[in-house]
């Protein structure tokens, strides 16, 4: 193990794990892994988006139920505009910031508003919002706890913050660990989507979190915590990866598929946090 370091949720002890860190305390992860959007990505994303689309339509519905009534969002990391379009079916007002230009292109051509940039720079031309939602995107902000900042400024009187991301302590994560310990490290690279343009830099317990957002004065208002598949697409969401073998996709199938009703009943690989201002 490496030398003590500050993590970046608590502000208390991080020690090398292996190419990440770990922290002794609140059990957040971090990995310094780089952003490049240039870098050509093993993933379909028009394979996966088609997989999960009646799968994060209704996660992003529950999500919007969860913020209570909003008449305008933001959405962190809009991608492609999904969440945006479910909040137009919805009446809601939504604009997106998406740091990938070609990306962002997209959404605009699906008719919605987006900012290109990261959030953190270009925030202040953004109006004022009921909601800013970060849909699996917090945990790949280097600066966490300045985005979590930037967006309480951009609140209206009594806007809520949405985050929804990964759980290291999830079964996925877990068993992540274990197979790395044997020398498997695939699915830990996969976990943090290391070889894609954007991977993950942090992997955040829903402790770590909460204390995150208590030092930015933030206080939670809502958790869920839930399984990150749907049995009906865990085929397509497998092979979208293009570097996975048609083994191992098959192999990662059948164990996703046997133990989905174990995985139900365990800590959930996904969780959503709704924070309001202190």
């Amino acid at each position: 193990m490496g030398g003590i370091e500050g993590c970046p949720a608590c502000g208390r002890h991080t020690v090398a794990d292996g190419a990440r860190r770990r922290c002794l305390s609140c059990g957040h992860r971090t990995w310094a892994l780089a952003v490049d959007l240039t870098r050509a990505s093993p993933l379909d994303d028009v394979a996966l988006k088609g997989a999960l689309r009646s799968q994060r339509r209704a996660e992003s519905s529950r999500l919007l139920d969860r913020l209570g009534p909003i008449e305008r969002v933001i959405d962190v990391g809009c991608s492609t505009g999904d969440f945006l379009g479910v909040c137009r079916a919805r009446g809601i007002e939504a604009v997106g910031v998406e740091p990938d230009p070609r990306v962002a292109a997209l959404a605009r051509e699906a008719g919605h508003e987006v900012y290109a940039g990261f959030f953190n720079d270009v925030a202040e031309t953004i109006p004022e919002a009921d909601a800013v939602v970060f849909n699996d995107v917090l945990e790949h902000i280097a600066d966490a706890e300045g985005a979590l900042v930037t967006a309480k400024g951009r609140l209206r009187a009594g806007g809520r913050i949405a985050v929804t991301l990964p759980n290291a302590r999830g079964a996925f994560y877990r068993a992540a660990e274990a197979l790395e310990r044997a020398g498997v490290e695939g699915p830990m690279r996969r976990l943090w989507q290391a070889d894609y343009p954007s991977p993950h830099v942090h992997y955040f317990t829903p402790s770590s979190l909460r204390i995150l957002a208590a030092r930015v004065e933030l206080r939670e208002v809502s958790f869920e915590s839930r399984v990150a598949v749907a049995p009906d697409s865990v085929w397509a969401r497998v092979r979208a990866d293009r570097s996975a073998s048609r083994l191992w996709a098959g192999a990662v199938w059948a164990g996703v598929r046997i133990g989905m009703p174990a995985l139900r009943r365990l800590e959930g690989d996904i969780s959503v946090h709704v924070f309001e201002a202190v």
